[in-house]
């Protein structure tokens, strides 16, 4: 349901770009909620976190019977945004305890492709409903929040195999006092974080790649609804379409075979195939509408074609972003390794949804898809070298794949 948000601010409760770019900037900076959310759970079960944080995250989604226009609906999401921030390293814990990590990408990506099918069928369903009655988007997320507490529950009962979460390194000042415990919870996370990115360089460089990539990322996810409303006058079922089908379609079918590549890869060269791929989603974009005047078919088709290129790099990107961690956390507790991902995003969410606006605003939306491409592949090239630099293995610490 997350995927047509975007588009029920523009459609359903009457809202603008800015809303939009509000909406996709909210996502992102509270991420930044992670980074005290991994030091909370850093040797602990995450069993609990999971199923708290996904009862707050998700239920309240019933609120939404009582939204009607876009300020309340993002006051909503806020909420939902800073409360679903620690179920992500919660469960990327529970892959680390209770699978190998030579079987981690393949079981991985099983796990994604299962998700996505219930994905497609609900956001093409949610398309079709939408389009029937634009206001029937009440009940429709109220519904999805009650799914999406179910999934949190089943995942908050999984076995630990292991009998114990992987202890802590300690990584952080251990402090006794009660008047310290603030500063534990605050500063101490973003110190240890710190310290975890100068111990190991090749994480670091990684973050740096991955980061060039979700400015790309994050200038699109402003700049395609509001075109595709305004200038392709989509409607809700060519988006459940475009979201529900095509990109999930692509998401599920390559689930595996990323999953098997991943075992047999680092995360550099895996991502560096996956920003190429990703690279066609603006370019098709781009070239949608010359494309349909030429060969004299409709846009839409460009469009689902783009949203293909989308799901087939997003697959990738599900595997590669929750597992990348592990990668290089090794056999320390993955939790700050993933605090610090999730960091990155909310860093970037704080400039790529408004630079993406700004430029639209300016130029146009064409533009964005431009820089956005150029942003897939500068990201690609650098990855690259990361990869040769992982194969020679000159970082402490780090072995040769």
């Amino acid at each position: 349901m997350l995927g047509l948000s975007s588009f029920v601010i523009l459609k359903s409760l009457h809202g603008s770009a800015l809303h939009v770019a509000i909406y996709q900037t909210l996502g992102m900076v509270t991420s930044l909620a992670a980074i005290f959310y991994s030091e909370w759970m850093l040797g602990r079960d995450k069993r609990p976190f999971i199923f708290w944080f996904g009862l707050l995250s998700r239920l309240s989604l019933l609120a939404m019977f009582g939204i009607f226009t876009a300020l309340p609906f993002l006051i909503l999401a806020g909420f939902i945004f800073i409360t679903s921030a620690a179920i992500i390293p919660a469960v990327n814990s529970i892959f680390q305890t209770n699978v190998t990590h030579r079987h981690l990408g393949r079981l991985y990506s099983v796990y994604n492709a299962i998700s996505g099918v219930f994905v497609m069928l609900g956001t093409y369903s949610a398309g079709l409903i939408l389009n029937w009655k634009p206001q029937s988007y009440h009940w429709v997320f109220a519904l999805a929040g009650v799914l999406g507490f179910l999934g949190t529950w089943i995942i908050s009962r999984v076995s630990v195999r292991r009998g114990r979460f992987p202890s802590a390194k300690t990584l952080r000042l251990r402090h006794e006092k009660l008047a310290r415990v603030l500063s534990r919870s605050f500063v101490v996370p973003l110190v240890d974080h710190w310290r975890v990115l100068k111990q190991n360089p090749a994480f670091a460089i990684f973050e740096r790649n991955f980061f060039i990539y979700g400015l790309a990322f994050m200038m699109l996810a402003v700049v395609v609804p509001v075109y595709l409303v305004e200038a392709l006058n989509i409607t809700y079922a060519q988006v459940g379409a475009a979201q529900g089908v095509w990109f999930e379609l692509a998401l599920i079918a390559m689930a595996p075979v990323f999953g098997y590549f991943y075992d047999r890869s680092n995360p550099a060269a895996f991502c560096r195939r996956v920003f190429l791929i990703l690279a066609f989603y603006p370019l098709t974009l781009l070239l949608a509408r010359p494309l349909a005047g030429l060969v004299h078919v409709s846009p839409m088709l460009f469009v689902y074609l783009a949203y293909f290129f989308f799901g087939a790099g997003m697959s990738g990107l599900s595997v590669v972003w929750g597992l990348a961690s592990i990668y290089f956390a090794r056999s320390e507790d993955v939790a700050p390794y993933m605090g610090i991902h999730v960091t990155m995003v909310g860093l970037r969410g704080a400039i790529g949804p408004a630079a993406g606006y700004l430029v639209e605003m300016l130029l146009g939306p064409i533009p964005v898809f431009g820089i956005a491409t150029a942003l897939f592949l500068i990201a690609f090239v650098l990855m690259w070298k990361l990869e040769a630099r992982l194969k020679s293995a000159p970082f402490a610490g780090e072995v040769a794949t």
